[in-house]
């Protein structure tokens, strides 16, 4: 269960590490440069998920659903199938809802 605490987002397994030691009780994957709630590449998920393991849970932000619903399924698989391969699969996933206001 995810509840309180501190999260800290990052962008690769290098950064997960230092939230570790640095006290995250949850760390999130997102890539800044793909905006707000930019995906990682699945290599970014699966060094992530490595780092984590079980020690905390990690979740991973897919973009925004305005990409489209068959972008951000493809993107889920892959950061899924990306964590599983590495032992821990994310906690939990987030899409950004920017631009959709009335839909």
């Amino acid at each position: 269960m995810i509840g309180g605490g501190l999260l800290v987002s990052v962008r690769d397994g290098d950064e997960a590490r230092v939230a570790l030691r640095g006290g995250a009780d949850i760390v999130d994957l997102k890539e800044p440069l793909h905006g707000a709630l930019g995906c990682a590449e699945p290599a970014a998920a699966a060094t992530v998920a490595r780092e984590v393991g079980r020690a905390v849970p990690w979740t991973a932000a897919l973009g925004e659903l305005h990409d489209g619903l068959p972008a951000v399924r493809h993107r889920l698989a892959a950061i899924i199938a990306a964590g599983q391969s590495s032992g821990a699969p994310p906690a939990a996933v987030k899409v950004g809802l920017a631009g959709l206001a009335g839909h």
